[in-house]
């Protein structure tokens, strides 16, 4: 009897098994993409932090960053600790590139910017201005994400 149970709780786990390399079921919510045979493929959903509490200091402030394939979504929070109302201006390519994000955050305080759509891979600039070109500071930290809802 014991030896029947162990073939069945074995056979029961193979069937998981075939289960997921046939079906392409993932113990994640992963957003699926089709591969070229036409199959489904999961991809984990992922957050990536890319700039971190980074320091905005001196009259102005740039930073580049890089979105790589499936993470066009976009989130662009700043903590301004200057005296002065700062303009917060994404871009993409280059420094004069195509605005993609712009928003203001009044002195002492948090501002958040997200993309209102998922946003091209390559590389994107942000770039910080004070009001009457003072000194700056605070932080900064961008999100990239495979969805909006990971953006929360």
């Amino acid at each position: 009897m014991m030896k029947i149970k162990k073939v069945a709780a074995s056979l029961a786990v193979s069937a998981i098994v075939a289960s997921v390399a046939v079906f392409g079921v993932s113990a994640t919510n992963a957003p699926a993409k089709n591969d070229s045979l036409g199959a489904e493929a999961t991809t984990p959903m992922e957050v990536d932090s890319i700039i971190v509490n980074d320091s905005i200091s001196g009259r102005k402030y740039e930073h580049s960053f890089s979105i790589p394939e499936h993470y066009g979504w976009v989130k662009v929070w700043v903590h301004n600790t200057s005296s002065e109302e700062i303009t917060v201006n994404v871009t993409q390519g280059t420094l004069t590139g195509n605005s993609k994000l712009l928003f203001k955050v009044a002195a002492g305080q948090t501002g958040t910017g997200y993309a209102s759509s998922p946003w091209s891979t390559g590389t994107h600039w942000v770039s910080i201005t004070g009001k009457n070109s003072g000194d700056l500071s605070g932080s900064l930290s961008v999100k990239l994400a495979t969805t909006q809802a990971e953006l929360n």
